[in-house]
């Protein structure tokens, strides 16, 4: 029991820290830019998707620590692990792609 307890507080600790961009107007147009299809609620699914299902395993990561071809390859390689839709791995990569390049938030 005490074990699970440290191994918890380690995956909670790991996330700590780690600010996400958050899903403004500058973001959804910049997505846009990139993917013309990209939407508002998309970005904050993909978001939503990185803030939860990742962070169960790895803890919140930072967009900015993988280039394109990580994010690539790590959200192919996870998503049937992870459990998550198709709708959804579009969603994380989207928004994980565009997020690293933003400006962080004050």
């Amino acid at each position: 029991m005490k074990r699970m307890l440290v191994v918890i507080a380690g995956l909670v600790l790991a996330g700590c820290g780690v600010v996400l961009a958050p899903v403004d107007p500058a973001l959804v147009i910049e997505a846009q830019r990139r993917f013309p299809d990209a939407t508002e609620v998309e970005l904050l699914r993909g978001r939503e998707v990185l803030r939860t299902k990742c962070a169960q395993c790895h803890g919140v990561r930072d967009p900015r620590a993988y280039d394109e071809k990580a994010w690539t390859f790590y959200v192919g390689e996870m998503s049937a692990r992870a459990t998550l839709t198709s709708v959804d791995k579009q969603a994380l990569l989207r928004y994980a792609l565009v997020a690293r390049d933003a400006p962080l938030p004050p």
